[in-house]
């Protein structure tokens, strides 16, 4: 008996080491963030960065004010640099939505250009982040900047 519950015990905690071992293991490392820690509001205009290697990046959304259910444009541009766009995500902040992904495909030499529509939604007033990830200088990095939808 008393081996039949060290046996079991025993493959309790491997199964616990295994299970909390693998989701360490699956957790992907957070891209560090440039920018400073209150994200530019895009609502505002054009957002400018400064990147690690001292180029420029902006993040442009048109038209302002940023429409619902009609068709957003969003550039980026990277001045003098060997920097990328990886992805833009933009995320509902005071209300859960649908993922929306922007692709985005180089227009010309520092230059690249995308295009989403975002959804309508039950708030008035929505807010919500664009996370631009972005790769230099061998790493992944990230911006975050806001904007604000009226209905």
């Amino acid at each position: 008996m008393t081996r039949t519950l060290l046996l079991l015990g025993g493959v309790l905690l491997l199964g616990l080491a295994g299970f909390f071992g693998a989701r360490y293991l699956s957790v992907p490392e957070a891209a560090p963030r440039i920018g400073q820690m209150l994200a530019c509001n895009l609502s505002d205009g054009p957002c400018r960065h400064a990147l690690p290697d001292g180029a420029v990046l902006t993040l442009t959304l048109t038209p302002n004010p940023v429409p619902l259910m009609q068709p957003m444009h969003v550039m980026v541009t990277i001045d003098q640099s060997d920097w990328r766009p990886l992805a833009g995500d933009i995320t509902g902040l005071n209300m859960t939505m649908a993922p929306n992904h922007v692709r985005l495909e180089s227009a010309g030499l520092g230059r690249w250009e995308g295009e989403t529509i975002l959804p309508v939604c039950s708030r008035g007033q929505m807010h919500w982040q664009f996370s631009l990830r972005l790769e230099g200088g061998g790493r992944n990095w990230r911006i975050l900047d806001d904007f604000h939808t009226r209905r």
